[in-house]
Parts: C-alpha cells; structure tokens; sequence
C-alpha cells in the first residue's frame, strides 16, 4: 500500500502526460521509439562512450512522430495563450520559447507569410500548431550552440 499523500510506481504516468523528466522508467525489452531514432544505447549492455550520428529517420521521427504532434499541439495552444491576439506577438513568443531569442527579421516574415496563408487563416489553431512543429524541427531547437 502506499502511504498517505505518496503515489504508487507507476501511478505518475497518467495523471501527468506532459511531465518531463530526465529519468524515465523503462522497461529495457521494450524500448522508446523516439528515443531509437535517436541512438538509444542498448540498456543490456554497457555503453561507455556513445556513437554520434544524424540519420534521416532521426528527421523523419520529428516530422511525423506521434510525440512531437502531440507536443506540437500543446506547444500551439501555449502560443494561442501567452502569444496575445495578434500574429507578430504570437510568432514572438514562439520563438523566444523554442530558441530562447527573438526571430530574425527573415524568420519573422516567414512566419507571418506562413500564418496568413488563406489554408493558414481557415484554421488558425492547426497553423499555430504547424509553426510549432516546424520550430521543434529547426536547428536553433534541435542543437546548442
């Protein structure tokens, strides 16, 4: 039984969908496919240095992977949120949340060409969300530097 105030193993994983973490529970005979695209080290056996490599499914998984979608979707409704009701104030604060700086000027007419599309001004949410999906596949997101 667990004690009063305290959750069980196992318990955190539903009521918290969105919670980061950096330790994750696992079972090891069934990995994480996101993780996999990205070199996931084989839990059965000792790692002691890690290969580095950038392969297409890698890509492939940002763009089209049910986590980052998912991601994407609560990352637009964020924007929707802390962005304001106008576009520039919007493309603003997305990109100060995914890289941490304001857009460049180039950036910020992509992005405000990209939200006034006519498809774009037709279903306002699903184009934030695509914005969003395309930050979390930029380099700025993706790699420090």
């Amino acid at each position: 039984r667990a004690r009063r105030g305290r959750m069980r193993a196992g318990a955190g994983s539903s009521c918290r969908p969105r919670r980061r973490s950096i330790y994750l529970f696992r079972l090891r005979s069934l990995p994480d496919p996101l993780l996999e695209a990205f070199d996931l080290p084989d839990s059965a056996r000792p790692c002691p240095r890690r290969t580095l490599t950038t392969v297409p499914t890698q890509a492939l998984t940002m763009m089209n992977g049910k986590f980052t979608r998912s991601q994407a979707v609560f990352f637009g409704d964020r924007i929707v949120v802390e962005g304001g009701p106008t576009l520039e104030g919007r493309v603003d604060r997305a990109f100060r949340i995914a890289t941490g700086r304001p857009p460049s000027e180039p950036q910020r007419k992509a992005s405000l060409a990209f939200l006034q599309r006519p498809e774009a001004l037709a279903d306002p949410v699903e184009a934030l969300n695509d914005l969003a999906l395309t930050l979390y596949n930029s380099n700025a997101f993706l790699f420090v530097d």
